[in-house]
């Protein structure tokens, strides 16, 4: 099985990895929103 793909992204300066950053977090919603969305719009 191989290792999902994981990303990293900049928070305020620090280096904050991400794996599966494709998993969904509200699918039922509208528009659904992925865990790198979630990340983006916090950071």
């Amino acid at each position: 099985m191989a290792k999902a793909e994981a990303i990293a992204i900049d928070a305020g300066g620090r280096e904050v990895r991400l794996s599966n950053p494709r998993k969904l977090y509200f699918a039922e919603a509208e528009a659904a929103v992925s865990k790198r969305d979630l990340a983006e719009y916090y950071v």
